[in-house]
C-alpha cells in the first residue's frame, strides 16, 4: 500500500535537518513510535524497515527508545548478540 503524506514546509525542513532521505526518517519516525507505544512488533519494525535485527536494535538505542524486553528476552538478545560478537 503507498501512502502519501502533505507535510508542512518546516516539518519537511526538520526532516531534511536530520539527513537522509526525508521518506526514510519519516518512515522510521512513524514506525518507532507505533514500536514505542506497543502496536507493533520489534520483528515487524525490523522487517517494514528493511533492517536487520541487529541494525534495527542500533537505531533504537540511537533514538534513545527503551527496548521492552523481559528477563528471558533481554536474555536472549545478549546471548545472540554474543554469539554474534557484538
Amino acid at each position: 500500500m503507498t501512502l502519501q503524506l502533505e507535510l508542512p514546509s518546516d516539518i519537511v525542513d526538520a526532516v531534511h535537518v536530520s539527513g537522509g532521505d526525508p521518506a526514510v526518517t519519516v518512515m522510521q519516525e512513524l514506525i518507532l513510535g507505533m514500536f514505542q507505544k506497543g502496536t507493533v512488533t520489534g520483528g515487524r519494525a525490523t522487517s517494514v524497515l528493511g533492517l536487520s535485527r541487529r541494525g534495527f536494535i542500533s537505531l533504537v538505542k540511537e533514538r534513545q527508545i527503551t527496548l521492552p524486553l523481559g528477563v528471558a528476552d533481554f536474555e536472549a538478545e545478549l546471548e545472540t548478540l554474543n554469539n554474534l560478537g557484538a
